[in-house]
């Protein structure tokens, strides 16, 4: 078995000093870790934020200059490979399928990310076409997603009466109402059929580019056994999932402290509406693991400190491919 997985996985192992780090974390590790380019952790970037002047530029863009991914052959292709994963049954650790598979989640981590990107910049772009007609919506919906079904649906919003357009399911009631006053008064006007058009294209990109985005998370959770076992038993197959499209790999997640882990998400989360504070503890995603959730309140501030920490040397353990049956994590 050894000698099958060091040819089907030419990764250099683990060091001693990583599982004796392990083996011997104090509560407080990660407290005092910064990143490994001397930076503190205010002034580390959360996790790959994207550039928002960046997406500002290509927002004024044409429309097709935002989509590199969205009906490429390259994510249909990708996303064929993902369901005949999942209509076979799980690959045993070192085998040819295993590789395989191993190899789909690496690169379904890679087209997360992108797909993250491109439904960054048109949301930009469908917000700034989109204030001409309700200038005020942007105020109110925070939420990217919720904003460009809300847009979807409203179109030029007939005679400026938001109640002839059914938003339950997209908004709480509560939110309903505030958008349907308002576009009774709204400052807009009626935008051009083109810009329209443009407008309500990009909506649909987004919510394709969701479902996409979706799908492949859930093909990943799926496959966590394989590439993150360690991990995946200390926050559970979902939350590991998500840190590594965040990170942008397994590999990208090793090397990030655990100060950074901790924080993982925190911004992103809040733009998203996901925001834990009402779980009474800071953090990022880590905040959504089991272990956070179960612990009493007045502990889980230091149960996510100490997790963080375990989260970095399990991911170092799954990156070297050590521990394939999840025993270290």
């Amino acid at each position: 078995i050894e000698r099958a997985r060091m040819e089907l996985f030419p990764i250099q192992s683990l060091t001693d000093q990583y599982l004796a780090d392990l083996d011997g974390l104090d509560d407080s590790a990660g407290e005092e870790e910064v990143a490994a380019d001397g930076n503190s952790e205010e002034e580390m970037d959360q996790d790959k934020e994207f550039d928002e002047d960046a997406a500002e530029m290509d927002a004024t863009k044409e429309l097709s200059a935002l989509t590199r991914l969205y009906g490429s052959e390259n994510l249909r292709q990708h996303m064929e490979r993902i369901k005949q994963s999942l209509n076979r049954s799980t690959p045993a650790p070192y085998t040819p399928e295993y590789r395989e598979d191993y190899e789909l989640v690496c690169k379904s981590n890679e087209i997360v990310y992108e797909l993250e990107q491109e439904t960054f910049a048109l949301t930009t772009y469908i917000r700034q076409g989109y204030a001409i007609r309700f200038p005020e919506l942007e105020a109110l919906i925070q939420n990217n997603l919720d904003y460009v079904r809300t847009v979807y649906k409203l179109g030029n919003i007939p005679g400026g009466d938001a109640t002839q357009v059914d938003l339950s399911g997209v908004l709480p009631s509560a939110t309903i109402m505030v958008v349907t006053v308002t576009a009774t008064t709204t400052s807009g006007k009626e935008l051009p059929q083109d810009q329209l058009e443009k407008v309500m294209t990009a909506c649909e990109q987004t919510l394709k580019l969701e479902e996409n985005r979706l799908e492949i998370l859930d093909f990943i959770e799926s496959r966590m056994n394989i590439l993150a076992p360690n991990l995946t038993i200390i926050v559970g197959s979902k939350v590991a999932a998500t840190m590594m499209a965040m990170a942008g790999g397994l590999q990208e997640l090793s090397r990030m402290p655990s100060c950074n882990i901790r924080i993982m998400g925190a911004k992103r989360k809040v733009q998203n509406g996901m925001s834990t504070a009402a779980l009474g503890v800071r953090g990022g995603i880590i905040v959504q693991s089991p272990l956070v959730l179960n612990s009493p309140q007045e502990f889980r501030e230091k149960a996510v400190k100490l997790i963080s920490a375990k989260c970095a040397l399990g991911a170092r353990v799954d990156a070297s491919l050590e521990s394939p049956s999840g025993e270290v994590g």
